[in-house]
């Protein structure tokens, strides 16, 4: 939501360098909000075999998504069919779709105890790296 508002503002009211300047933080930090969360996710739902695969495709994503984002903003202002406004008001969309996507994640119950015990099998000690190669 805060890079809704962000572009939102922008789209309304960036008519001077210093309201575009602060609309823009403001908007990127919706943006960083969103992938911090992201990250989070992919840490949360991958084993420790596939989170750097899975980090990579959500950077990747990230990026192809910027790129196809900007070259296709610049040309429909180019081309005269978006004002800048327009565009901004139109790129609020994404974190507004990104927002509502949001209610459809379904989050794995936590039981509070095992917060609290660690399983043994994620234990990286000198000890359990002894026993286990003294099992094999």
């Amino acid at each position: 939501m805060v890079g809704l508002l962000g572009y939102f503002l922008i789209a309304f009211y960036g008519n001077s360098f210093e309201s575009f300047f602060l609309f823009l933080i403001l908007a990127n930090l919706g943006l960083a909000l969103t992938d911090v969360a992201t990250d989070g996710f992919v840490v949360e739902e991958s084993d420790k075999n596939n989170v750097t695969r899975i980090q990579g495709i959500t950077q990747g994503s990230i990026r192809v998504a910027a790129f196809i984002t900007s070259f296709f903003s610049g040309l429909l202002i180019y081309t005269e069919i978006f004002t800048p406004h327009q565009m901004y008001f139109l790129a609020a969309a994404f974190p507004l779709i990104t927002f509502v996507t949001s209610f459809f994640i379904h989050e794995k119950p936590v039981d509070k105890l095992s917060l609290l015990e660690p399983d043994p099998k994620d234990s990286f000690t000198l000890e359990s790296s002894l026993e286990r190669r003294a099992s094999k």
